[in-house]
């Protein structure tokens, strides 16, 4: 991705050399107050630096109803940019305009035209609160402080 914060670390050139790691597996995990609240683990063999997070990958989630043969519209890092809306790391159950939206996890990273998307600073690593995907607009979601990705090869 072009777009970079101060605040994040990430290894250079990591989408160049991502093939020469030969990667297992990837950890996606969402932390608050320094304590894990939400994870994923992707089968990345034979992935490139984006495709790794794909539903046909999850090997595993601590939310009960990601797996690999739910029912998602929206299952990418680059999730959904439109004009009203920048939501990446977008895993999405239902677009129901915005009362109706059903999800685990989004990285808000400006305002959007939804409640969901109003907050005082971005990005936003947002998710479901509980063990199952959930609506936005309850505005029952976490927030994270952080998202991590682990690579294993």
């Amino acid at each position: 991705m072009s777009r970079s914060y101060s605040s994040h670390f990430r290894q250079e050139n990591l989408n160049a050399t991502w093939a020469n790691l030969n990667v297992t597996y990837v950890k996606f995990a969402l932390y608050r107050d320094n304590r894990e609240v939400g994870y994923v683990i992707f089968d990345a063999l034979g992935s490139d630096f984006s495709n790794w997070f794909a539903k046909g990958r999850v090997v595993d989630a601590s939310w009960s109803d990601l797996t690999k043969t739910s029912t998602y519209n929206g299952f990418s890092i680059y999730g959904d940019v439109r004009a009203t809306i920048e939501r990446r790391f977008l895993i999405n159950n239902v677009y129901g305009e915005c009362p109706g939206d059903i999800g685990h996890v989004e990285v808000i990273e400006r305002e959007g035209s939804c409640n969901m998307d109003i907050h005082p600073r971005y990005p936003q690593f947002v998710y479901a609160y509980f063990n199952s995907a959930d609506l936005w607009e309850k505005q029952q979601f976490g927030r994270a402080d952080y998202m991590a990705i682990f690579v294993s090869h």
